[in-house]
């Protein structure tokens, strides 16, 4: 349902474009990170329940003249979206996550954040993660198992991709 609610209220910014004046009808949005986001701070790398993804644009070179949309999302599991922190890089395989942290501190900060009672979820819109989605700009990646490399710092998850409707309860599309 989520999923199906997902891209019926992008329909919506289709009509709102010419009173914007943006026309045309290949109108991309790809998912984004606002200026305003502090990526470089450690609670990003925490657990929430409640999120806000970006898009903006495509076809528009200066962002700020790039039409720009936002989704808040409630969520069904506690979630850590990994494209609100720069101390993370990911790969992907069908069935793990491996996350990478680019600082002892980071990794530290989310080994004692993160706990899995049921399934951790990471959103990431990584381009070696994007063949795992199906249809969206970002991927959802349910796990139920974190190992953690100390030396390396690394956290691999064990799980499965979802689809938006799978991963969130309630979503709302917002055109700024």
């Amino acid at each position: 349902m989520l999923s199906q609610l997902y891209h019926l209220l992008l329909l919506p910014l289709l009509f709102l474009l010419p009173s914007l004046g943006i026309a045309g009808d290949n109108i991309q949005l790809v998912p984004h990170v606002p200026s305003f986001i502090d990526t470089s701070h450690l609670h990003q790398l925490n657990q929430t329940r409640q999120t806000r993804v970006w898009f903006r644009q495509n076809a528009r070179t200066n962002v700020d003249n790039a039409l720009h949309a936002s989704l808040n999302l409630t969520l069904h599991h506690p979630t850590i979206v990994l494209d609100h922190s720069f101390h993370t890089t990911e790969t992907c395989t069908s069935t793990e996550l491996s996350i990478h942290f680019f600082s002892e501190e980071a990794f530290h900060h989310a080994r004692a954040a993160w706990s899995i009672d049921d399934k951790l979820v990471f959103i990431t819109s990584k381009s070696a993660c994007a063949r795992f989605n199906t249809g969206g700009h970002h991927s959802y990646f349910a796990s139920s198992n974190l190992d953690y490399n100390e030396e390396e710092h690394n956290i691999r998850a064990q799980g499965e991709f979802l689809e938006l409707n799978d991963v969130a309860s309630h979503g709302r599309i917002e055109c700024e």
